[in-house]
């Protein structure tokens, strides 16, 4: 007995203090080079503001920078929009959002199953094709619902327009509603319909329910999506600067895009690291008080152990009514933006459908595109795609197994720097690794490479593929991965042989959907563009910029259909290969 306790005291000692053999003790490094590359990119975006003029290693530390841009009102002014914008993003995110899941998960909605395949399609369309689809549509002088409304009420332009602040936030909110109806979803699922049962036998009506029940109980999940959508709305460049822009409306995205990217001048990356610092204050207030709710977290308890069962409430006569609102918000956030994209891509020039315009019909759109996916745009893309997936899923499966299944020093501290990128601007770490890579021109030739976008991608989408991983992981007992150790095989062979077979579909389903990530991404690619570097989507970007709308909405078509297939076809292995579902 005496040696048994002997064995395992000296294993836990060897888990505890011992990095094993050299290939572990490499994965471990690894994973820490991982981390102080986030680190780091974070620091220079710190160190940036303190420094004037071109990036230089060594330069001469000041506060001009913060003087600058702190004693313009200009910058108070964009703040201020950025501010307002976040807002009004997350006011049409709740309008959309919250009914929605509580249609889909609480009630018997017919089609459920359709309208959560269009909600994921919604997640992996780019926004920006979103942007360009309203501006051909609210355009005050192209717009095709104002070219027939001035049919009824003559004007020489509008009467409407998207070129203002509701109009960004009207398109970000569209764009952003399906990723808080995800956030929000497994809340909604897990509530003991027992509590709403009880309202109901009180005779509360069924808004006073959702009301006065449900919300409540979703509070903390419905914090954190609106914390998260909020850093989202006031960290994406693309909306704002083709809705904004036109109209004169800065916001500290734009600021910071434009500061470094000027047609006029000499870059100003000091300057722009302040707007980038400025852009991550909201994020910090917005989880300062989102721990505080956290910390009362225990009144929100509602699955115990007493007979939990899940009950759909029936809808009646409500039902076609609620089918009536989902189908109107795909309507405005998939269905017209693709129609508008298809007929535009199809016409010479933006104007109304008539006998005219059909007999105008031309591929020549389609031909063009094609001509510009044939050179290196869909080379990178493919490229940015597979390996940022590979080298994210590589480096998510180590950290996780490092911070899950050892006692290795620094594990947590690993796990917390990992999700610094999903509570940071994307804008940000593109900034940070600009200004890396112009630093170091002379050294190593990244600047305006494929690299740098790679590595960007990588950097932000890491956070995802931790959090994807550890959910899978913490899932697999310890017991299989001691009898492989008791049997004398090491934990790199407890990686290899149990661990990576395990966790096979989560990494494919990860894989796949960081791909369909990076394939829609376009705010990071702009930043560090070059005739090397494009991609699909700041290819149909600069399409657009060179008033080509025809080629930039057959672009733009061609990108939406492989998106959609894209999700249809990871929704279809997730079912056979996922979840282990076999047909026949």
């Amino acid at each position: 007995m005496a040696v048994k306790e002997a064995r395992l005291f000296g294993r836990s000692r060897v888990n505890r203090l011992d990095l094993g053999s050299v290939p572990e003790t490499f994965l471990y490094l690894l994973s820490f080079l991982a981390a102080a590359v986030i680190l780091a990119l974070l620091a220079v975006v710190l160190l940036s503001t303190f420094q004037e003029g071109l990036p230089e290693l060594g330069g001469r530390l000041s506060l001009g920078n913060y003087r600058e841009a702190l004693g313009d009102s200009f910058t108070y002014r964009a703040g201020l929009n950025s501010l307002l914008l976040g807002a009004g993003t997350v006011a049409v995110n709740l309008f959309f959002a919250v009914p929605m899941a509580w249609i889909i998960h609480r009630t018997d909605l017919p089609y459920k199953n359709l309208f959560l395949t269009l909600m994921y399609i919604g997640v992996a369309i780019p926004g920006f094709l979103r942007a360009i689809a309203w501006i051909l549509l609210l355009s005050p002088k192209i717009g095709l619902l104002n070219q027939f409304l001035r049919i009824l009420w003559p004007a020489s332009e509008g009467p409407l327009s998207i070129y203002n602040l509701p109009g960004m936030a009207f398109v970000q909110g569209l764009m952003l509603a399906p990723v808080m109806f995800f956030m929000i979803s497994a809340p909604f699922t897990a509530i003991d319909p027992q509590l709403e049962e009880s309202a109901d036998v009180c005779g509360a009506r069924w808004f006073v329910i959702l009301k006065r029940v449900t919300g409540p109980l979703i509070l903390p999940a419905l914090a954190a999506a609106v914390i998260y959508n909020f850093m989202s709305a006031v960290s994406i460049f693309e909306i704002p600067a083709l809705l904004g822009l036109p109209a004169r409306i800065q916001v500290l995205s734009t600021l910071l895009f434009f500061t470094v990217n000027t047609d006029v001048g000499v870059p100003q990356y000091g300057l722009a690291g302040v707007y980038g610092v400025l852009l991550v204050v909201p994020m910090l207030i917005g989880l300062f008080f989102y721990q505080r709710l956290l910390r009362k977290g225990y009144r929100y308890g509602v699955v115990t152990g007493k007979g939990y069962r899940r009950k759909l409430m029936n809808l009646g006569r409500w039902k076609w009514v609620a089918v009536g609102f989902l189908s109107f918000f795909f309507l405005l956030n998939l269905v017209l933006p693709f129609l508008v994209l298809v007929w535009t891509s199809l016409i010479p020039f933006i104007q109304l459908p008539s006998a005219k315009a059909l007999s105008a019909l031309s591929l020549d759109g389609y031909h063009q595109a094609l001509g510009v996916l044939s050179g290196r745009p869909l080379l990178n893309t493919v490229v940015l795609m597979v390996v940022v997936a590979a080298v994210v899923l590589f480096f998510s499966t180590i950290i996780s197994w490092i911070v899950l299944r050892s006692r290795l020093p620094g594990r947590y501290f690993l796990d917390t720097v990992t999700m610094l990128p999903h509570a940071t601007p994307s804008l940000a770490f593109a900034f940070a690794i600009s200004y890396v890579a112009l630093s170091l021109a002379r050294v190593v030739p990244l600047n305006g490479t494929l690299a740098v976008i790679i590595i960007a991608h990588i950097v932000t989408y890491i956070s995802y593929g931790t959090r994807t991983i550890n959910g899978s992981l913490i899932q697999i007992h310890q017991d299989l991965e001691d009898a492989v150790t008791t049997s004398g095989g090491s934990k790199l062979t407890v990686l290899h042989k149990v661990i990576l077979p395990l966790l096979s579909p989560a990494l494919f389903y990860c894989g796949l959907w960081v791909a369909l990530l990076s394939y829609r991404e376009v705010t990071m690619a702009l930043f560090l563009q070059s005739p090397r570097n494009m991609v699909i989507s700041t290819a149909i970007w600069n399409l657009w910029a060179a008033n080509k709308p025809a080629e930039a909405a057959a672009l733009g078509v061609i990108t939406f259909g492989v998106a959609a297939v894209g999700v249809l076809f990871l929704l279809r292995t997730a079912g056979q290969f996922v979840y282990g579902l076999r047909s026949g």
